[in-house]
């Protein structure tokens, strides 16, 4: 297996899960609490990139015997979460903070597997993934609109659109298992 760090581009494997733009990760960014405690909540709050990875592992793990495919492109985007994980943990670390599971924004609170939706059936578990995904989308506009740091507001900007595209994927997925599939 091929370990993707932060310093590299991804490699065409992983091309359908992410879009080609590069991630503008900041280097050099000098400590600040706020800013900081802000990302945390990107990082690891109840709609943060460690909630989705975790997510997305479990439900790669309920379907990949009766869905491989879906349960293959479950994981490829909980790969991509993994990836946006990194460079905010990155982050943390430059603005002073901690890359320990704590949300520190207003009372800290410790992530917890609570977080993570299960659903019923695979279709529902699309479902949740989809709207998991929108509601990261609106904590990172939240983050943004607070944060100062130009640099930050890019890196933000850019994760949101893979977001956006994970919904896209998701959608197309429910797609494919609501094709009736042709007797004959």
């Amino acid at each position: 297996m091929k370990i993707i760090t932060r310093d590299q581009p991804m490699d065409a494997d992983m091309s359908p899960y992410h879009l080609p733009d590069p991630y503008p990760v900041p280097v050099n960014l000098l400590p600040n609490a706020e800013e900081s405690a802000l990302l945390s909540v990107a990082y690891a709050g109840v709609n943060s990139e460690m909630t989705a990875l975790s997510q997305y592992v479990v439900h790669h793990e309920t379907c990949a015997d009766t869905n491989p495919d879906i349960s293959h492109d479950i994981l490829q985007i909980g790969i991509i979460e993994m990836f946006h994980l990194d460079m905010l943990g990155s982050c943390i670390k430059q603005l002073g903070g901690s890359v320990y599971m704590i949300n520190r924004y207003g009372k800290p609170q410790y992530w917890t597997s609570k977080n993570i939706k299960y659903g019923n059936d695979l279709i529902s578990r699309l479902k949740i993934d989809i709207q998991s995904e929108n509601d990261c989308i609106n904590s990172y506009r939240r983050i943004i609109s607070r944060l100062k740091n130009p640099a930050l507001i890019d890196l933000l900007a850019r994760i949101i659109k893979d977001e956006e595209l994970h919904i896209t994927l998701f959608n197309q997925m429910i797609d494919k298992l609501s094709i009736p599939k042709s007797v004959g």
